[in-house]
């Protein structure tokens, strides 16, 4: 963790605070987080920054919590490292959607 933040030129703390009422099941309410991290993951790639979601190290822990003055429901889900990186980009090879996707009628 201490690697990558050095090597970061901005990190984002990622962390889910709990509604209230609890109406959404808490598995949403991360997911809805995913969801955020993953639309600054493609804009940052769209601006040519390069972008790295991890965790470790202190995240799940209740000090990190209470820094962050975290509710007792709420999590930290990480850490979104930001950057521009010194070596080229690298070219992957996609499947076709066809092999990873089943429709049913």
């Amino acid at each position: 963790m201490r690697t990558n933040i050095l090597q970061s030129s901005h990190v984002v703390v990622i962390c889910m605070e709990r509604q209230l009422s609890e109406k959404i099941p808490r598995i949403e309410e991360i997911e809805a987080v995913a969801c955020s991290v993953q639309n600054m993951a493609l804009t940052a790639s769209a601006y040519g920054i390069c972008s790295f979601w991890g965790s470790g190290g202190v995240t799940y822990t209740e000090e990190l919590k209470d820094f962050l003055n975290l509710g007792q429901k709420d999590l930290c889900l990480g850490y979104l490292y930001l950057g521009y990186s010194d070596r080229p980009a690298t070219s992957s090879r996609r499947d076709p959607i066809q092999d990873k996707v089943e429709w049913i009628d």
